[in-house]
């Protein structure tokens, strides 16, 4: 008789779309993974919130190791595109606040 398999938990994410990205990237290398909602995420998907606290993602206890290593990798380019991006509201934020500061400049001059 086959042994069933079992699985460990490898990290939890935020959001359906992220658990779909990284269960695709551990496809992709020929690892298997499911994902489960945590606490009352299921029933909160349901009635059209998500869930609060987030999406486990489970492997094989097998892969766990190199699934390890791929989720970390994940981890930190979600960090560094979280830093970029927030470099880039800051740089739009300063624009527009010397466009505002332009244009009540402009308007106290004109007058």
């Amino acid at each position: 008789m086959k042994e069933p398999i079992q699985y460990k938990k490898v990290t939890n994410v935020s959001s359906q779309i992220e658990a779909e990205i990284l269960m695709s990237q551990l496809r992709a290398i020929g690892i298997d993974s499911t994902m489960q909602e945590t606490g009352s995420g299921q029933y909160m998907r349901i009635t059209g919130y998500g869930s609060v606290l987030g999406h486990d993602i489970y492997v094989a206890e097998k892969d766990y190791e190199k699934a390890l290593e791929i989720v970390n990798d994940y981890q930190i380019i979600s960090a560094n595109e979280t830093s970029a991006v927030k470099k880039i509201r800051q740089v739009g934020a300063i624009i527009l606040l010397i466009i505002i500061i332009g244009g009540i400049l402009f308007n106290v001059i004109t007058l």
